[in-house]
């Protein structure tokens, strides 16, 4: 049996038709520019690749069969790394900041290591899986029935140039390695690998016939971020009310503490990107938005039309701010949204408080757009959430609106100053 760096899902072809569909479509959009009614400056992923350029390093690609691959390492344009960060060991949950999922690229990274890890405690991290049927007679019988075939799941440990490390289980990504001398089987110089958490086999061939990558180790220095950044308020926060952070490409919420004086607060794990700041104060929910993104203008006016038809779980919107970058083709919008209860759901089912109380989900959110500002169409990238809460289901929805003494952002000397504080 040959050796293989990954083995593909095999779900059929209407997956693969829909991914091409998509493929299809984000060329469309991205071929489109126009200029935008409000100015939004994107994070520090879009940054990293103006022009349709990747960030690109020097590094070394480790595989576990002892191969030591060195060149420069990318990713697929427009492509990030996406982490869904965990708790390992015996460590409480409240031990880390927070568990969800992170975004960033190989311009912040100095080191990832990969290793055999399962959430599962009744499975091995590698083993070798038998296919099986149910007997006839005895339906609790499983019998044997095929080949077996290797699994392995993987953990991924990240070091970023700040000194921060998070572990994680990857999406699948594409990863480049441009060697600096041609190998004999591929004339092109570059390897392609496929990270991902999860290796399945075919029958017959064992684990060690799973070559994966299991470490990448950065050779220069990368971008410099910092692991902490301190965020100060012109507009002070009363003793009840509370802040929220979200980085302003990847839409991640971030742990934040107060500092030393009132008004200064500890941001940490933005891995280099820009803030957006939403607060409670009161029973009031509100977030940093520049005041001409709440005007009913045709951009506004386009974006709510998607929101309000858009379907998922939350049935009750309102859409209360817009923003764009500086070609239209990348758009924020701040939405409030419930899940009301249908009238003729089940009683029993749904959410309740330790009371018995029947409950609702609420959010204020920040939902991204990508925009092709010829055909005006839109495709929904991520969703972000300043604040999810359960709410009374007999109560109305809490009030949302934006605070423009919470806009702009800046940095200022390796300060994130808010409000008045950023235009000082």
């Amino acid at each position: 049996m040959p050796c293989r760096l990954e083995v593909g899902d095999t779900a059929g072809w209407k997956p693969a038709l829909r991914r091409l569909r998509r493929t299809l479509f984000l060329a469309a959009l991205l071929a489109g520019s126009a200029a935008p009614p409000c100015g939004w400056n994107a994070g520090a992923a879009e940054g990293a690749e103006a022009g349709g350029r990747a960030p690109r390093r020097f590094g070394t690609v480790h595989l576990s069969d002892g191969q030591i691959l060195q060149g420069t390492v990318l990713l697929t344009p427009g492509t990030q790394f996406a982490l869904t960060q965990i708790v390992l060991g015996k460590k409480e949950k409240a031990d880390v900041p927070f568990t969800q999922l992170r975004s960033f690229n190989v311009d912040i990274v100095k080191e990832m290591a990969f290793s055999p890890f399962t959430r599962n405690e009744e499975l091995e991290a590698e083993r070798m899986m038998q296919p099986y049927k149910w007997d006839r007679q005895d339906r609790d019988k499983r019998i044997a029935d095929g080949i077996p075939y290797p699994v392995r799941e993987l953990v991924c440990v990240v070091k970023f140039t700040s000194g921060e490390e998070i572990t994680g289980i990857i999406n699948s990504t594409v990863l480049y390695v441009e060697l600096r001398e041609k190998v004999q089987d591929m004339p092109s110089g570059t390897k392609r690998f496929i990270l991902k958490s999860k290796q399945t086999g075919d029958p017959g061939q064992k684990l060690e016939d799973l070559v994966y990558v299991s470490r990448i180790r950065m050779l220069d220095e990368g971008r410099e971020i910092p692991a902490k950044t301190c965020l100060e308020l012109a507009s002070k926060l009363g003793p009840d009310d509370i802040i929220s952070v979200m980085t302003s490409d990847s839409l991640e919420a971030v742990p934040i503490k107060p500092g030393d004086k009132p008004g200064r607060y500890e941001v940490s794990a933005t891995l280099g990107e820009s803030v957006l700041v939403g607060a409670k104060k009161g029973e009031k929910y509100v977030a940093g938005w520049p005041t001409e993104g709440t005007q009913k203008t045709p951009l506004f006016e386009e974006v709510e039309k998607k929101v309000m038809t858009f379907r998922d779980y939350y049935n009750e919107r309102k859409m209360l701010g817009v923003m764009s970058n500086e070609d239209g083709t990348r758009i924020l919008c701040l939405v409030s949204l419930r899940r009301r209860v249908p009238a003729n759901a089940d009683p029993t089912s749904g959410e309740f408080d330790a009371d018995g109380k029947k409950m609702e989900f609420f959010r204020l959110s920040i939902w991204q757009w990508k925009r092709d500002v010829n055909t005006k169409e839109m495709l929904l990238q991520r969703r972000g959430s300043f604040f999810r809460v359960r709410v009374d289901a007999e109560k109305p929805t809490p009030p949302a609106e934006v605070a423009p003494e919470l806009w702009p952002v800046v940095n200022k000397n390796g300060v994130l100053a808010v409000g008045k504080a950023a235009q000082e």
